[in-house]
């Protein structure tokens, strides 16, 4: 089956890239920018598995920022 990355801005690494489609601009953030891009596939998704994770040093940064990506992204793709 197709794999589709909804990437916020940073591209996949090349071996992983040529085996997906990527669509850029996508924050687990934001409802609409979720809901765009499942609507634009609905017809061939099978799952969805949420990958989204800030980088540790960004979580002891920000853990607001953190736990808005993690809880509030699941959050957002399960409404």
């Amino acid at each position: 089956g197709t794999v589709l990355a909804g990437l916020r801005r940073s591209a996949l690494p090349p071996d992983l890239a040529e085996k997906t489609v990527c669509e850029f601009g996508v924050d687990v953030r934001d409802a609409e920018s979720v809901r765009a891009l499942i609507d634009k596939y609905r017809h061939s998704l099978k799952r969805v598995w949420n990958l989204a994770a800030p980088l540790s040093v960004d979580t002891a940064k920000d853990p607001k920022a953190a736990h808005d990506i993690v809880v509030g992204g699941m959050k957002v793709i399960l409404e």
